[in-house]
């Protein structure tokens, strides 16, 4: 989701995904093979008609792996980003 406000656009991403595989139909175990994910980021950038651009980014992401039954916490990543394209001085 993004809006532009003036020459900037701001926004937010938001992504998940869960694939439960189960050990067999009888059981509510599950595999090694289990994964689940959030993942979510918030960004600033000037509008495309613009001949420079910069952005701005921050991104968090929290993996989860199974555990028995459900997912318990595995691994969580912060990203910040920043680019600057410096293509006419005028």
């Amino acid at each position: 989701m993004s809006k532009a406000i003036g020459w900037l656009v701001v926004g937010v991403e938001e992504e998940t995904e869960q694939n439960k595989y189960f050990i067999n139909e009888k059981t509510d175990s599950l595999q090694a093979s289990s994964f689940e994910f959030t993942s979510w980021s918030a960004f600033i950038h000037n509008a495309d008609t613009t001949i420079n651009k910069f952005m701005l980014s921050y991104k968090q992401r929290e993996d989860n792996a199974p555990l028995v039954t459900g997912f318990g916490g595995a691994t969580y990543a912060e990203d910040i980003t920043f680019s600057f394209d410096l293509l006419n001085l005028q």
